[in-house]
């Protein structure tokens, strides 16, 4: 394995330049090809656009495709700035799409074994009441142990053990300091600027109108009466005169 700063440094900079909340999982995804370690920042700067613009990524098409040890870099994420009803909600699309591209039925029982260990990295302690009967109760995903085990956890004196984290993720405090943002185009607070593709490189010219008072370019005009180099021009109707060299 070589080891080129420079060259590092210049592909990081190059993929953060490039990266926005439309491509940050195909960069994620990408980045579990490399060694473990060696896409550490990039994986940070994913997280960091995932974090910001997460309602629009989970709702995205392109989460649907990701591969299953993406996703379960995605659930296992401490900081994950995500509220859970949404995300059970991502993972359950997911779990449907991934049968249909296997050629399966999106069965309960199908979907659970397509998940695999990617089911008990969702923080189901931290879903109400309501969330829990909407969802994974109803869709099936959950055995009638893990339900009993979940409300009694939620509502008995002595709560029994789960399979399943109970404490909040890191960057629940991180949204509520957060300010609201203006649109999916703005950019994460501590990511530098990036200009997308569909951004003009430089701004248009002002054009001012060619009419009475309207300020025009010198045009330089052959023939009798133009104004040489060096020459300064004296009183309206007066020939211009020549600088003097000293």
């Amino acid at each position: 394995m070589y080891n080129l700063p420079q060259l590092t440094e210049l592909a990081h900079n190059t993929v953060t330049r490039r990266m926005d909340y439309r491509n940050c999982l195909d960069y994620l995804e990408n980045a579990q090809r490399w060694p473990m370690g060696s896409c550490a920042a990039i994986v940070d700067y994913c997280f960091l656009w995932l974090n910001t613009f997460s309602d629009v990524v989970l709702a995205s098409e392109r989460f649907c495709s990701l591969d299953r040890a993406t996703l379960l870099l995605i659930l296992q994420r401490h900081g994950l700035d995500v509220e859970e009803s949404a995300l059970y909600a991502a993972v359950e699309r997911w779990a449907t799409a991934a049968c249909l591209r296997n050629a399966l039925d999106a069965s309960p029982d199908n979907r659970c074994a397509i998940l695999g260990p990617a089911l008990f990295h969702i923080r189901f302690p931290l879903l109400t009441d309501a969330q829990l009967a909407d969802g994974p109760i109803q869709s099936g995903l959950l055995l009638h142990s893990e339900v009993t085990a979940l409300f009694l956890y939620k509502h008995a004196a002595v709560k029994p053990p789960l399979p399943f984290a109970t404490e909040p993720r890191g960057g629940a405090d991180q949204r509520r300091k957060r300010a609201p943002r203006d649109s999916p185009d703005s950019v994460p607070a501590k990511a530098p600027k990036t200009r997308f593709p569909e951004e003009p490189t430089t701004p248009p010219r002002a054009r001012m109108p060619a009419g009475r008072g309207a300020i025009r370019p010198p045009v330089a005009r052959g023939g009798h009466g133009s104004r040489g180099r060096g020459s300064i021009r004296g009183p309206r109707g007066s020939p211009p005169r020549r600088r003097s060299i000293r």
